[in-house]
């Protein structure tokens, strides 16, 4: 497994920078330029999470195009093994954009003199969620559809988050933080709970298909 992991990072490393890159300077934003992030914080605070879907997709791409799973199979990695580290690479990827933001969004309320754990602790919960759900989603699909239908299923996932993140906008400044934050165990618990039954349906059908 820690050879599978080994791979796909160098992989990341090679050909994503760029991506990586832009993790970084969208998570950074609030905290380097206030004025902007208060005017258009959910967007730099959702948009680095949809990236992590991205780089799933290219490691999906490569090891098609590179015939990568049929070489595997002489291996000695088991289906649910190949399965598996692609998921914890994306738990890795999440969690480090988790861990990103929060730290930026952290010293940008700070600055200002609003910081607040709960709600810096509610944040985590929907960013969890955020960065989890598309992968959740996607996984499963390019699974069962192969890499070529890849860009469609990613494209109607961002359309379909995209919309539920909007209707969340325009609700939950609605809501009072102080009603919000009892949110915040459901939240992570959920994310969590939607990242493992989709790995179980991915090895499920992984474990049915022709290579």
């Amino acid at each position: 497994m820690k050879a599978l992991m080994l791979k796909d990072a160098y992989l990341i490393w090679k050909n994503n920078k760029f991506v990586l890159g832009m993790c970084l300077l969208f998570s950074a934003i609030p905290l380097l330029n206030p004025d902007l992030a208060q005017r258009f914080n959910f967007f730099f605070f959702v948009y680095p999470c949809l990236l992590i879907l991205n780089i799933l997709l290219s490691l999906l791409s490569y090891d098609s195009k590179s015939r990568w799973e049929e070489y595997a199979m002489a291996l000695p990695y088991s289906r649910v093994q190949l399965v598996t580290a692609k998921y914890l690479m994306g738990l890795l990827l999440a969690g480090g954009t988790l861990l990103l933001e929060l730290t930026c969004q952290g010293l940008r309320m700070h600055l200002a003199g609003t910081f607040q754990w709960p709600v810096l602790l509610l944040m985590g919960s929907g960013l969890t969620l955020v960065a989890l759900l598309p992968s959740s989603l996607c996984l499963p699909l390019l699974y069962f559809f192969g890499v070529e239908k890849g860009q469609l299923v990613y494209v109607w996932a961002l359309v379909c988050l995209g919309a539920m993140l909007g209707v969340a906008v325009f609700a939950l400044p609605e809501i009072p933080v102080s009603q919000l934050t009892s949110l915040t165990l459901p939240g992570f618990a959920l994310g969590i709970l939607l990242f493992a039954l989709s790995w179980y349906i991915s090895v499920r059908i992984y474990r049915n298909r022709e290579l």
